[in-house]
């Protein structure tokens, strides 16, 4: 689900990186693959970049708490990664890209945010794609802007396809719907099916902060929103999440 390790988290993971995964370690550790969505740059650079009600930025030494938890590949397609603008993005993907962490949906041009991460593991490979349907629109890129990478049918039945071409595997990961809303938007299922019908055999949804709908379709799974994750907020209407242990082999999940 959606991942915000800062607030008052932030002074308490400079000490104990691991301390989010308390509970968890063992679990997570115990998959190949694990996939969050990173909802805040991680650096110290750069200026505010669109004014709006909540601007997120992480130090870099959040990172660490990335490679204790296992986090090995993030969607950085969401509303918040372009908080401070072009420069934190670029520290960003650098720092993900020193410590090995994978990443999809943003970078320093339309075609690199369109990219995907792949990740071999035991002769498989997985692609990993990411979208965002969420304002500002600002943030996302164009062939000379940077930015996210916009959850357009177009775009994603194309990607999709390459990424098949590429991969055993499609996983694609949308940001998507409004904040609180436990039922999913109709063009959330339009939007995935799309993805399913190119030949994704995953969609994973987040920005609601709060759990929607598991779906079944054709040979895909559809998970619309897996609420919050590791995410600094207070509020008791944003305390459930789900992580979904999904199996993959060669011919799907």
């Amino acid at each position: 689900g959606d991942l915000y390790p800062g607030g008052a988290l932030e002074a308490i993971l400079k000490s104990d990186p691991a301390y989010p995964f308390l509970h968890l370690q063992e679990f997570c550790r115990s998959s190949h693959l694990f996939f969050a969505n990173l909802e805040t740059p991680l650096s110290s650079k750069g200026d505010i970049y669109v004014e709006k009600t909540f601007t997120f930025r992480c130090q870099p030494y959040i990172v660490h708490t990335l490679t204790a938890g296992g986090l090995n590949v993030l969607s950085l397609a969401n509303n918040h990664i372009m908080d401070y603008g072009p420069e934190a993005l670029a520290e960003t993907i650098a720092l993900l890209e020193k410590y090995q962490i994978a990443h999809a949906g943003a970078g320093l041009n339309l075609a690199a945010a369109r990219k995907p991460a792949i990740i071999e593991k035991n002769g498989m490979k997985v692609a990993f794609l990411a979208y965002n349907n969420t304002y500002p629109l600002e943030f996302n890129a164009t062939a000379n802007r940077p930015g996210t990478a916009p959850g357009e049918a177009r775009y994603i039945t194309a990607d999709v396809k390459e990424a098949r071409r590429l991969a055993n595997i499609v996983v694609v990961s949308f940001h998507w719907s409004s904040e609180l809303l436990k039922e999913r938007k109709s063009y959330q299922a339009d939007l995935a099916k799309v993805a399913i019908n190119a030949g994704a055999h995953l969609v994973v949804g987040h920005h609601p902060h709060v759990i929607q709908g598991v779906e079944v379709y054709k040979h895909g799974l559809i998970a619309y929103s897996l609420g919050n994750f590791i995410f600094a907020s207070y509020s008791k209407r944003v305390q459930d999440g789900l992580i979904l242990q999904v199996r993959l082999t060669p011919t799907g999940i």
